[in-house]
């Protein structure tokens, strides 16, 4: 799964941003070529001045950390790792 991140927008000195799944298909036929491309959210980040929280679309709470691996510059988008909560 490649994960990227929406770009988080600030209200108020909170913020709030998706994370999506992206995929990517490109196919050949004869001499031409056909793509397609999906974006999926599949998760919410709420940072509110003090703490980052994470919630799939279920509303069930992630680990923001292992949500960090997933998809690059998710922390940096909202500071530095010291916003965890």
């Amino acid at each position: 799964m490649t994960l990227v991140l929406d770009i988080a927008h600030r209200d108020d000195g909170s913020r709030v941003a998706v994370a999506c799944e992206v995929q990517i298909r490109a196919h050949s036929i004869g001499c031409g070529f056909f793509g397609r491309a999906s974006k999926i959210p599949v998760a919410v980040l709420m940072h509110d001045g003090s703490a980052l929280t994470a919630m799939d679309m279920k509303g069930r709470q992630l680990d923001v950390e292992t949500l960090g691996k997933e998809c690059p510059g998710l922390l940096d988008a909202f500071g530095t790792t010291d916003m965890l909560g």
